[in-house]
Protein backbone atom coordinates (compact mmCIF):
# COMPACT_ATOMS: atom_id res chain seq x y z
CA UNK A 1 0.00 0.00 0.00
CA UNK A 2 2.63 2.75 0.89
CA UNK A 3 4.85 1.40 -1.89
CA UNK A 4 1.86 2.02 -4.54
CA UNK A 5 1.42 5.16 -2.71
CA UNK A 6 4.81 6.59 -2.94
CA UNK A 7 5.17 5.03 -6.55
CA UNK A 8 1.57 7.36 -6.98
CA UNK A 9 3.88 10.27 -5.95
CA UNK A 10 7.01 9.66 -8.05
CA UNK A 11 5.22 9.03 -11.07
CA UNK A 12 4.90 13.33 -11.28
CA UNK A 13 8.59 13.22 -10.90
CA UNK A 14 10.05 10.83 -12.46
CA UNK A 15 7.85 8.49 -14.01
CA UNK A 16 10.45 5.38 -15.07
CA UNK A 17 11.15 5.29 -11.36
CA UNK A 18 7.67 4.59 -10.52
CA UNK A 19 7.22 1.91 -12.83
CA UNK A 20 10.28 0.33 -11.35
CA UNK A 21 8.66 0.35 -7.65
CA UNK A 22 5.44 -0.83 -9.06
CA UNK A 23 6.58 -3.45 -11.72
CA UNK A 24 10.03 -4.04 -11.73
CA UNK A 25 12.22 -3.98 -14.84
CA UNK A 26 10.50 -5.05 -17.91
CA UNK A 27 8.41 -3.92 -20.62
CA UNK A 28 6.28 -1.80 -18.77
CA UNK A 29 9.79 0.34 -17.40
CA UNK A 30 11.10 0.61 -21.17
CA UNK A 31 8.13 1.87 -22.33
CA UNK A 32 7.94 4.47 -19.47
CA UNK A 33 11.88 5.01 -20.08
CA UNK A 34 11.23 5.86 -23.77
CA UNK A 35 8.66 7.87 -23.05
CA UNK A 36 10.52 10.22 -20.62
CA UNK A 37 13.84 10.07 -22.64
CA UNK A 38 12.23 10.99 -26.09
CA UNK A 39 10.08 14.00 -23.87
CA UNK A 40 12.87 15.72 -22.43
CA UNK A 41 15.31 15.26 -25.91
CA UNK A 42 12.30 16.67 -27.55
CA UNK A 43 11.79 19.41 -25.18
CA UNK A 44 15.81 20.61 -24.62
CA UNK A 45 16.47 20.46 -28.88
CA UNK A 46 13.40 21.04 -30.38
CA UNK A 47 10.16 22.61 -28.96
CA UNK A 48 8.49 22.70 -25.76
CA UNK A 49 5.04 21.75 -26.74
CA UNK A 50 6.12 18.64 -27.50
CA UNK A 51 8.07 17.63 -25.01
CA UNK A 52 5.74 18.63 -22.80
CA UNK A 53 2.72 16.40 -24.20
CA UNK A 54 5.19 13.25 -24.41
CA UNK A 55 6.20 13.81 -20.58
CA UNK A 56 2.35 14.11 -19.68
CA UNK A 57 1.92 10.58 -21.90
CA UNK A 58 4.87 9.03 -19.65
CA UNK A 59 3.06 10.59 -16.38
CA UNK A 60 -0.06 9.23 -17.58
CA UNK A 61 1.80 5.80 -18.50
CA UNK A 62 2.95 5.84 -14.88
CA UNK A 63 0.17 6.25 -13.26
CA UNK A 64 -1.76 3.86 -15.24
CA UNK A 65 0.78 1.19 -14.26
CA UNK A 66 1.06 2.21 -10.69
CA UNK A 67 -2.98 2.22 -10.17
CA UNK A 68 -3.55 -0.72 -12.12
CA UNK A 69 -1.80 -3.26 -12.81
CA UNK A 70 -0.94 -5.89 -10.35
CA UNK A 71 2.45 -6.24 -8.56
CA UNK A 72 4.84 -8.58 -10.39
CA UNK A 73 5.16 -11.55 -8.51
CA UNK A 74 8.60 -13.17 -8.05
CA UNK A 75 9.63 -16.94 -8.08
CA UNK A 76 11.89 -17.75 -5.21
Amino acid sequence: MIRRLAAILLAFVLPPAAIFLVRGYGTAFLIGLLLSVAAVVVFVFFFAGPGVALWFAAICHALSVAVFMKRKVTEA
